[in-house]
């Protein structure tokens, strides 16, 4: 699979996720938009303290040996 082809596949899944979230708000798009946003941030968040743990962990182990 090319990395076009997963990017599509990808927009695809948001695109869906998106969709059923919509009858969840009502019609008011702008909070969609808002909850996708704020979930997004989070994410994202989670996944560089995460990394910079990690990081810092290996720096650790490799300073004790």
């Amino acid at each position: 699979m090319t990395k076009n082809n997963y990017e599509l596949d990808l927009q695809e899944i948001h695109i869906k996720k998106l969709n059923e979230l919509i009858p969840f708000f009502g019609e008011d798009i702008n909070e969609v938009i808002k909850y996708a946003l704020i979930k997004f941030i989070d994410d994202f968040v989670f996944q560089n303290k995460f990394s910079i743990m990690r990081k810092e962990l290996n720096y650790i182990d490799k300073k004790k040996e």
